[in-house]
């Protein structure tokens, strides 16, 4: 994935798309783990986390994994 911004100010904007990269890949890992754990004990997750947002987490997951290993 390669980031070319039109501004002077380069290294600070491809700091900041680096590290949002890098951050939503370890709260997604983290998020999908917890509700992994929760599942595991047979905890309600349906009452706390909608299904649609259960399903979307795992399938950017998927994908931030296609294109780390990239």
């Amino acid at each position: 994935m390669r980031y070319l911004p039109p501004m002077q100010q380069g290294h600070i904007a491809s700091t900041v798309v680096i590290l949002g990269i890098g951050l939503s890949v370890i709260l997604n890992v983290i998020i999908n783990f917890f509700i992994i754990v929760s599942l595991l004990q047979r905890k309600p997750v349906r009452e706390h986390i909608p299904v649609w947002l259960i399903i979307a987490n795992v399938l950017f997951m998927i994908a931030q994994l296609i294109l780390l290993i990239k």
